[in-house]
């Protein structure tokens, strides 16, 4: 059927296109756009399984090569814990030992998706270094082990890479404060840097003191504060309690308590297994160091006498002190080949009102030889070559001794001192009484037999080993200081009162005792600010017993660390003090910028305390790093990046 043509109103003639067949086209045309997408489709679908397939095999290489990393890492760990109180000289050797296992087994490690062999990974690079301590040989205190591991999966190749380091610092100097057992922070200290407690983290905003008379007072104020960058090292989120209360079983939540209570964000606490932490062993440092100090004498010599001497340092101190002098009356120069032993001159006795003429020159020639004496000991004592063991208290006051120095101790030159292996032994007291403000410098190792006690001012680069045994036996004197100071059920060994200590050439003083330490009365009701404040104690200390310490009264300003492997306790209130009758008087602060106690840690002593010094952990700290992808290799050697 065809349509007749019309006639426009212009007078013209035009014929309509024909229809005939156009269906068919249309038809064509669908089926053609269909076909198209339908391969589409399929093609996707195909990649797309390509994809996930490849992309399976990457994730199970990957997968794979960190298996093979675990597994070496394991065998690091359990080969070290069979070494029980490592000596850090001998260290090296039992890495090496281990990475030469290593470098011969590197066997490879398979699925369990794929025993044909089509998936496999091995251990394909060992390299190990060790660092020293800025760069000096002779005592390296880092130790790393860089593992490369490859992984194959049906064609895709994956190589991971990751860095084990091992170190033997003391894991105590990694804290501002902590605890092996329970760490009490009531009140508001102020902490910045790391703590750490093996059992409890006790928090609490009332402060304890005791005060003249009055015992059990407490005191209301804000709760304690760490940095925001700083974390807590604890063994649960049940072990951290606010006023008695666990923080994580409070009708607020967790992360509001410890906001609330310690300052910091909920993912600032680490958890941390106490059985990983890095003890320390100071009878066992004791006897290396003492062996250090002797000449001609092995170690298992020195163990000897330790055991026959029912292990006290004292005992065993006197016994060389006795044969030192023997062999030194032997000797033609009056030296003794074991160690030198010094001892404080005796001033004569002061002659009598009818003495004779006789009497009185006799005393006049004994003053000479006494002063002449006390002379040579002080230049002796202010350029010490060698190691010396001093019989009796030694006393430094600023006038008659006010040095202890030996030069070859991390020289400023920084030539030598990688070989330090000198120390002086203390067979009684180390006391340092200095009424001036021009500081005492002790740049030395130093063990004591006995106590030591510093008052005033002294400048420190000093491993100072504390022998006297620890006591339970309470303390005679029960009474308190204005300071708020509590009388504790314990032997103190070292008292610092109303010390100041500074560092030293950029090294500070790194203390250990094997009792109590006090630290007691630092400007007792002074209400300057604490930044203003120039009692400040540089320095890290460790105690074998419990410890307490308080900034309510007094104003505690630390810069390092305090550990106590008993009990660690303390008492802070931010604002002033006054005395008053009963009871201190508070002018309460809302800002813990007026903190009474504040704690700073001081990082470098990782880079600047001579390790020489430091004492035999009882295994070494290992720290994995990060896992680093080195490639990621298809069966086409197509480049993909890493996750």
């Amino acid at each position: 059927m065809s349509r007749k043509p019309q006639k426009p109103d212009s007078g013209k003639t035009v014929f309509w296109k024909q229809e005939q067949g156009s269906a068919l086209v249309m038809v064509m045309f669908v089926v053609l756009l269909l076909t198209v997408l339908g391969v589409a489709v399929l093609s996707a679908t195909l990649g797309g399984a390509q994809r996930t397939e490849l992309r399976e095999n990457d994730v199970q290489s990957l997968h794979l090569a960190q298996k093979a990393l675990d597994e070496s890492i394991a065998y690091i760990s359990q080969e070290l814990d069979r070494h029980q109180d490592i000596d850090p000289l001998q260290l090296d050797n039992i890495l090496t030992g281990i990475t030469s296992t290593l470098e011969t087994q590197k066997s490879p490690v398979y699925t369990e998706l794929n025993q044909n062999g089509s998936a496999e990974a091995r251990l394909t690079g060992i390299q190990y270094s060790n660092n020293a301590v800025n760069g000096l040989a002779g005592y390296p205190t880092l130790y790393h082990i860089t593992l490369t591991a490859e992984a194959r999966v049906n064609g895709v190749t994956r190589t991971l890479q990751q860095v084990v380091t091992i170190d033997t610092f003391p894991e105590f100097l990694s804290y501002a404060l902590g605890s092996e057992r329970n760490l009490t922070l009531n009140g508001a200290p102020s902490i910045t840097g790391n703590i750490y407690s093996g059992q409890l983290l006790r928090l609490s905003r009332n402060a304890e003191y005791r005060y003249n008379s009055s015992s059990d007072l407490k005191q209301e104020t804000l709760y304690p504060a760490l940095s925001r960058d700083g974390q807590a090292y604890v063994q649960s989120m049940d072990s951290i309690s606010r006023e008695g209360i666990p923080v994580n079983a409070d009708m607020k939540s967790t992360a509001d308590n410890l906001e609330e209570s310690l300052g910091i964000p909920l993912e600032n606490i680490v958890i941390k297994n106490n059985k990983k932490f890095v003890q320390i062993n100071l009878e066992e440092t004791m006897i290396d160091k003492v062996t250090e100090a002797l000449n001609h004498t092995s170690r298992n010599e020195v163990q000897q006498w330790y055991q026959a001497q029912n292990k006290s340092v004292s005992s065993l101190i006197a016994q060389i002190a006795e044969q030192a002098k023997k062999d030194a009356a032997a000797d033609d120069g009056g030296q003794s080949p074991l160690i030198h032993v010094a001892t404080k001159p005796v001033p004569p006795a002061n002659p009598t009102s009818n003495a004779t003429e006789a009497e009185l020159q006799e005393f006049e020639n004994r003053s000479q030889l006494y002063e002449k004496q006390m002379n040579e000991l002080d230049s002796t004592f202010k350029n010490m070559q060698d190691s010396m063991l001093f019989e009796g208290d030694l006393e430094l006051n600023g006038i008659t001794f006010s040095q202890i120095n030996y030069p070859d101790k991390n020289p400023k030159d920084q030539s030598g001192g990688s070989d330090f292996k000198k120390w002086l032994i203390v067979h009684g007291n180390l006391i340092i009484n200095n009424p001036s403000d021009t500081p005492v410098q002790i740049k030395a190792n130093i063990i004591v037999t006995g106590k030591m006690i510093v008052q005033g001012k002294a400048d420190m680069d000093a491993t100072i080993y504390v022998m006297s045994p620890a006591s339970t036996t309470p303390a005679s004197n029960t009474s308190t200081d204005l300071t708020g100071q509590s009388a504790a059920p314990v032997v103190y060994t070292t008292i610092l009162q109303d010390a100041v200590i500074r560092d030293l050439d950029s090294r500070e003083l790194v203390l250990m005792s094997k009792g109590g330490i006090l630290l007691n009365r630092f400007d007792a009701f002074n209400n300057k600010a604490v930044g203003n404040n120039e009692k400040i104690i540089r320095g890290f200390f460790y105690t074998e017993s419990s410890a307490w310490l308080y900034g309510v009264g007094s104003i505690f300003s630390l810069e390092g660390g305090f550990f106590a492997r008993g009990d660690l306790t303390v008492n802070a209130v931010a604002g002033t003090a006054s005395a008053g009758g009963s009871s201190i008087q508070f002018n309460l602060s809302s800002d813990h910028r007026d903190s009474r106690f504040q704690v700073k840690y001081d990082e470098k002593i990782f880079t600047a305390q001579q390790p020489s010094g430091l004492p035999r952990v009882k295994q070494v700290n290992i720290k994995v790093g990060k896992l680093e992808l080195v490639k990621n290799v298809s069966s086409n050697q197509e480049k993909v990046s890493g996750p």
